[in-house]
């Protein structure tokens, strides 16, 4: 029970009944629908957590780089074969369930192109 007297209780529920539209709940929904029900803020401080982890790890920051510039060199050699043979195999190719680049465009240039390096980006 309120320890408000009557008469503030009263004034509290009629300034409420007056109060334009609230955009806070509306907001609410979209960021819930948006993020999957995760809360932005506990996405961020995970995110913050994890970059401080790598800022205090420099083992790992090489290995990471060792493998991006492997990835880089791989897809190099590709588009370069890509280039001059249109019909060579692909550096990496999808998983069997990923049916994302299954269609036949994504054999041709520039798609090709694009896939693959999605897909090694997507490995690293």
């Amino acid at each position: 029970m309120s320890k408000r007297p009557p008469s503030l209780r009263r004034a509290a529920t009629v300034s409420e009944e007056l109060r334009p539209f609230s955009f806070d709940r509306p907001l609410h929904a979209a960021i819930a629908r948006l993020t999957g029900g995760l809360s932005p803020a506990a996405l961020m401080q995970a995110h913050a957590d994890w970059m401080q982890h790598l800022l205090f790890s420099p083992d790992k920051q090489a290995a990471l780089v060792e493998k991006a510039v492997r990835k880089w060199i791989r897809y190099v050699d590709y588009c370069v074969r890509a280039c001059a043979d249109p019909r060579c195999a692909a550096c990496i190719e999808p998983l069997p369930h990923d049916k994302r680049f299954a269609g036949e465009a994504w054999g041709q240039q520039p798609f090709n192109a694009i896939s693959q390096e999605f897909l090694l980006t997507q490995q690293w």
